[in-house]
């Protein structure tokens, strides 16, 4: 089972993902917002950040 750091972190970015989707942020808000969670987080979340990204795209290829 995942634990709730990866829980809320994948949360965080599905909801930028869907806000920019749906054109509630331009362009330039979520290259800041990625930038901010990017830089708040350690080492190891970074790998969990890049899990998720890398989830979203193989199941969009889908």
């Amino acid at each position: 089972m995942k634990d709730t750091r990866y829980l809320r972190i994948k949360n965080s970015i599905e909801n930028l993902y869907i806000k920019y989707v749906y054109g509630y942020m331009s362009d330039e808000e979520m290259y800041k917002c990625i930038d901010n969670l990017y830089v708040a987080l350690n080492k190891k979340d970074k790998y969990v950040v890049m899990s998720v990204i890398k989830s979203h795209l193989r199941n969009e290829e889908k």
